[in-house]
């Protein structure tokens, strides 16, 4: 009677023990499950930012260069709104009565000596700022010019001016052509003898009054 009371105390806590365990393993196992959920979740919401963000950017670059592409047709419209005008100017009925047309002035280049009986002819057109044609190099202040900065030298205008230049840059070789190098030969071909004639230097008196 007792051996069979202590056997059935003992398949009792045998039977605990085995609950208490399966409670155990199914309680990890939920543990799990959440974890890995979560994981899940996280892992999708991360997988959503990421393709909201490369969305953005994309959009973002679309945007750039809509912009971009909208500025460079304005500064060639206005490119060739000025273009046009200049070209439409007929030959001497430019900007005033003391525009001087490059095609028949004697003064249009640059280091052309003025004249001894030529007056000087200065342009007076605001589109044109010309060059100071006196010798001197400081005779216009960057501070305070002479003149007043034409239009499409400053501003937006002189901004779309150099942009359609960047984009579209022009063929110096077609211009220039091929620069060829430099020979030597071709640059000092001229020999004088009165270049290897010795003059004082030739004139030693060593020591001084050693000919007495």
């Amino acid at each position: 009677m007792f051996v069979s009371r202590e056997r059935v105390e003992k398949e009792k806590a045998l039977a605990l023990q085995r609950e208490l365990e399966r409670a155990a393993r199914e309680k990890e196992m939920r543990e799990l499950e959440e974890k890995r959920k979560a994981l899940e979740e996280k892992r999708k919401l991360e997988e959503q930012q990421r393709l909201a963000a490369k969305e953005k950017a994309l959009k973002e670059r679309e945007a750039a260069k809509q912009k971009e592409a909208t500025q460079t047709c304005a500064a060639l419209n206005v490119t060739v709104d000025i273009e046009r005008s200049v070209l439409s100017t007929p030959v001497g009925k430019g900007g005033g009565p003391n525009v001087v047309d490059c095609e028949s002035s004697p003064q249009s280049y640059v280091i052309t000596p003025k004249g001894s009986n030529k007056p000087l002819i200065t342009s007076k057109s605001a589109e044109d700022y010309g060059m100071d044609q006196n010798s001197d190099d400081s005779t216009d202040d960057e501070s305070a010019p002479r003149k007043p900065i034409p239009s499409w030298a400053e501003g937006p205008n002189l901004q779309q001016i150099i942009m359609k230049q960047y984009f579209n840059p022009p063929d110096l070789d077609s211009f220039f052509g091929i620069i060829e190098s430099p020979r030597l030969e071709n640059i000092f071909y001229k020999s004088k003898p009165r270049y290897f004639k010795r003059t004082s230097s030739a004139v030693w008196h060593s020591p001084p009054g050693g000919n007495k």
